[in-house]
């Protein structure tokens, strides 16, 4: 009876770990499981140590202990079964235990990767900027990328109309600086001069940094590799600083999504 019981609870919580490490990491199910296996390894070790209790029983343990001989003449198939469940569920949680920081990993290197960075965060004024868009404006094709300006949507998020506007982009490496612009209401970059942002709106600003089609990634590395980026608003100044690491980062990010991807199966075959 002590055997059989001890022997369907160890068997219960090795069924419960082998079907934990089976599910993919992150299922609804690896909790109840893990909790399954955690009731069940408990209260096998409780009925297997009940017999303790009893201090004849202890005596007993004690003396045979002292001679291994004889515990290994009593064995039997049931003991052997409890030692083979045993070893197999010690194994399913070291390898649920070695699976875990490797799921982890690559959780958070996927997070990492899909995430969208933060390259102008709010400063606590009522102007705040929309996270994810690029700051820089570029074409891409057969020839690469090639950037033109710097841009930013940002969102009135007071009560009130802000005005003045003005601001300017300045390489930190050539010196050069460069106006701020915003996007009227025609779509066309003007002047701030004269325009506000009326209480909860968004609006598109600009400045133009090439005045050809646009400079390559490296040339643009080269020249724009740490810009300040100021704004002016009613008496408000928003300032960041972007390191080149930042820059380096956003270029390769336009590099990747303005990739040509290639076209599959378009082929010409010969008959």
């Amino acid at each position: 009876m002590w055997s059989s019981s001890v022997w369907g609870l160890l068997g219960f919580a090795v069924s419960c770990a082998l079907t934990m490490i089976s599910l993919s990491p992150g299922s609804e199910w690896q909790k109840p499981l893990q909790n399954g296996v955690e009731i069940f390894s408990l209260a096998t070790l409780i009925v297997l140590c009940w017999p303790l209790h009893n201090k004849t029983n202890r005596a007993s343990v004690r003396e045979k202990l002292r001679r291994p001989i004889q515990l290994v003449k009593m064995l039997e198939p049931s003991h052997v079964v409890i030692l083979g469940l045993a070893i197999a569920l010690a194994g399913a949680v070291w390898m649920h235990v070695q699976r875990s920081p490797q799921a982890s990993r690559e959780a958070k290197a996927a997070t990492s990767n899909n995430s969208v960075p933060i390259l102008l965060p709010d400063d606590g004024g009522p102007i705040t900027w929309l996270r994810g868009q690029y700051i820089f404006g570029a074409s891409g094709g057969e020839n690469g990328v090639h950037i033109q300006s710097f841009q930013a949507v940002g969102q009135n998020k007071s009560n009130d109309f802000i005005r003045p506007l003005d601001g300017y982009v300045r390489s930190e490496i050539t010196g050069k600086q460069f106006q701020i612009l915003v996007v009227n209401d025609k779509g066309d970059l003007v002047s701030p001069t004269g325009y506000g942002i009326p209480a909860g709106q968004q609006f598109n600003l600009g400045a133009r940094l090439t005045d050809s089609a646009g400079i390559s990634s490296a040339e643009f590395i080269r020249d724009f590799g740490r810009i300040t980026f100021v704004f002016t608003y009613g008496d408000h100044t928003y300032t960041k600083k972007f390191s080149p690491e930042e820059i380096e980062a956003e270029v390769y990010r336009l590099e990747k999504d303005l990739r040509p991807k290639p076209v599959l199966g378009a082929g010409a075959r010969k008959y």
